[in-house]
């Protein structure tokens, strides 16, 4: 993210085009992508996002989301597509319970990507990795996506919550901030 002229953090698509174009050498094999962004909640609009899975589109570059903070943008207009779904050729989403749905101690996620071949490779390498999550952790794991809905809202709360405060204490502040 850089700085936009209200101060916030906005996504700069023009300093990202040179990197997955190599600028006229080889294009970037990978993008990651964190959105929303951690630590900033920084996104990029709809139409910023379409423009970066046809950037990764153009030069056969893998879209990889870290999609952790999904459901914790500031109004459901601003969710994007996942990255999955908007590139079904080589996009990759990274979803879990962590974050934004606030079961931090459950360590379950996911990955997904419509390349069967891929998660064949990533299967097997958990196999050789990972023995299991605890049975606990995977129902409630399930427990929490059912209830998405209302577990995102209250994490969004605490969020608003948070924000508000720290808002504050710059506001009672001048001569720091």
């Amino acid at each position: 993210p850089i700085e936009d002229e209200a101060g916030g953090q906005r996504f700069s698509l023009e300093t990202l085009r040179p990197l997955v174009t190599g600028n006229g050498g080889r294009p970037a094999k990978l993008l990651v992508v964190n959105f929303p962004h951690n630590p900033t909640g920084c996104l990029p609009s709809r139409a910023e996002w379409a423009e970066i899975v046809q950037l990764c589109r153009a030069h056969g570059t893998w879209l990889f989301a870290d999609e952790m903070y999904r459901w914790l943008e500031r109004s459901d207009e601003q969710r994007l597509a996942p990255a999955v779904s908007a590139y079904p050729e080589r996009g990759v989403s990274l979803g879990g319970v962590s974050k934004s749905l606030g079961m931090p101690g459950a360590r379950i996620g996911w990955l997904a990507s419509a390349d069967d071949g891929l998660m064949a490779r990533i299967a097997e390498l958990r196999d050789w990795t990972t023995i299991c999550s605890s049975a606990p952790s995977q129902l409630l794991g399930l427990v929490a996506v059912r209830a998405r809905r209302r577990l995102a809202d209250r994490a969004n709360a605490i969020v608003e919550a948070g924000r508000a405060h720290v808002a504050a204490a710059i506001e009672s502040r001048p001569d720091l901030f």
